[in-house]
């Protein structure tokens, strides 16, 4: 009898699949199910890397699924691989498009998307528009943000949301009509009315909402434009949301990306120094 037993329980232990066989059956499905999605990507960068060079490499991509994030990274040929799975670190909503550091990935910058994201060639952009967002992230934009008092008052008060949260007066009749004419110059390229409709936001708000402003201008503004460049290169239509009112946060996007256009016109290197560029969004 306790032959009979001890054979069935080996004949378990053969038959069970391990853990790592688990996690290999996991890993090819995943891997099946996005590989010609990444590639897609990856052939983008291949197209577009020597044309702007904020995308020195290609950035990381997890896909929220299953209350997981699936974690692909490129290889020494630029191609994606899967590295890893992980729990997500809050409820993912789908449809998400985001850059952030990743703790369960040695806090590297990493664009979290959905699995919609790859469904066609606008949306491919937008995770684009993410990579930007990591390239400020692994360069400048601590040291930047390091000097503002906007960003050092939400550190001190734990405010770690700052970006999405603070509280702008979007709705104000002093900003709504002063920014809709500062969008309507640089639209026209109307260059005196851009340098005094700047100074008057300058001199109307208070120096935290000034701030605010124009961090949001440099990183959504410079995303916004690079991605518009991108839409132009692939000849989709030029992304102007944002721009009706009532404003709210986008309006930055927007705002930002016509503005800094409009700089790089006058100075094309700023279109390459991040540092330099929000020194003179901010001046």
């Amino acid at each position: 009898m306790k032959k009979t037993i001890m054979v069935f329980l080996l004949s378990l232990l053969v038959s069970v699949p391990s853990i790592s066989q688990n996690n290999n059956v996991v890993k090819d499905s995943i891997e099946m199910k996005y590989d010609t999605s990444l590639q897609k990507i990856a052939k983008m960068y291949q197209d577009i890397k020597y044309l702007y060079s904020v995308f020195d490499r290609l950035y990381p991509v997890a896909v929220a699924e299953n209350h997981q994030l699936y974690i692909f990274d490129s290889d020494e040929n630029s191609n994606y691989i899967f590295v890893k799975k992980i729990p997500e670190p809050f409820p993912i909503p789908k449809g998400i498009r985001a850059a952030m550091p990743i703790e369960g990935y040695d806090f590297k910058c990493v664009c979290v998307v959905s699995g919609d994201a790859f469904d066609d060639l606008e949306s491919r952009i937008i995770i684009f528009h993410e990579f930007v967002h990591c390239a400020q992230f692994g360069t400048v934009e601590m040291k930047l943000k390091e000097k503002l008092d906007v960003y050092n008052k939400a550190m001190k008060e734990k405010d770690y949301m700052w970006e999405l949260n603070f509280l702008f007066p979007y709705t104000s009749f002093a900003f709504e009509d002063v920014y809709s004419r500062f969008i309507e110059a640089l639209e026209n390229k109307d260059s005196i009315s851009i340098k005094d409709l700047r100074a008057i936001l300058k001199l109307t708000f208070a120096k935290i909402e000034y701030e605010y402003m124009t961090w949001q201008e440099w990183k959504e503004g410079y995303a916004r434009y690079i991605e518009n460049k991108l839409r132009m290169h692939f000849n989709v239509k030029i992304n102007d949301y944002g721009q009706g009112k009532p404003f709210n946060r986008i309006v930055f996007y927007a705002g930002g990306s016509k503005y800094i256009d409009y700089l790089v016109s006058k100075n094309p290197s700023l279109e390459y120094d991040m540092e330099a560029l929000y020194n003179k969004i901010i001046e």
